[in-house]
């Protein structure tokens, strides 16, 4: 708790974007959690070790989160951030009883299902929509991105968490994600979505 709340205190006070003021924030504590538990020398260790063993195990998750962050600048950039929200809002229009906290959640699992993890969906999308001007609160938005990271990691195949589970337990990826936990899924939605609908109804 007091981790994200430093950071929406940071963001509140320090007006930079907020996919910056995370990392600041998180390496200032774990410095801060050394220093507290007497372990000064350890963050040196530690960090020679992460350097030279941990990064390079990783290499394909930073290329991964690499490419995303280009993405992200090459969209803002052009424009075709907003003409990705102005499709989500053209659909929402075209159907009666539906906004754009209905669809988003949907462009998280798509892209999940094509194989990007939760952390770099997350990554992404929020990055395209921060430079959109959306008629709703960023904590609703967040919420509503997060949901679709939640329903992408329970259903789709393509990503870690089902891949691993399937190497332990022998079955397929198809049965460890979809057909165990689409039901689960589509409470976790319906659940979100009554919040958030309601939200919108009696706050905005």
């Amino acid at each position: 708790m007091t981790l994200f709340g430093s950071i929406f205190l940071l963001n509140a006070i320090w007006d930079v974007e907020l996919l910056l003021i995370i990392p600041i924030v998180i390496v200032a504590w774990v410095i801060l959690y050394f220093i507290i538990r007497r372990r000064s020398s350890a963050i040196t260790e530690n960090g020679k070790i992460y350097l030279s063993i941990s990064i390079p195990k990783k290499a394909q998750q930073f290329s991964i989160l690499l490419a995303a962050g280009f993405l992200i600048d090459a969209v803002n950039q052009s424009g075709y951030g907003e003409y990705i929200i102005d499709g989500l809002f053209y659909v929402t229009d075209a159907v009666p009883f539906l906004n754009f906290l209905w669809v988003l959640p949907f462009v998280v699992i798509i892209l999940g299902f094509i194989g990007l993890g939760p952390l770099t969906v997350i990554v992404l999308v929020s990055g395209i929509l921060q430079g959109v001007d959306l008629p709703y609160p960023p904590e609703i938005v967040v919420l509503g991105i997060t949901s679709g990271s939640v329903i992408s990691i329970m259903l789709s195949p393509l990503i870690l968490p089902s891949i691993i589970l399937s190497s332990v337990n022998r079955l397929s990826i198809i049965k460890n994600g979809w057909l165990f936990n689409y039901r689960f899924a589509l409470v976790f939605y319906v659940m979100v979505q009554i919040y958030l609908q309601l939200f919108v109804v009696f706050f905005l």
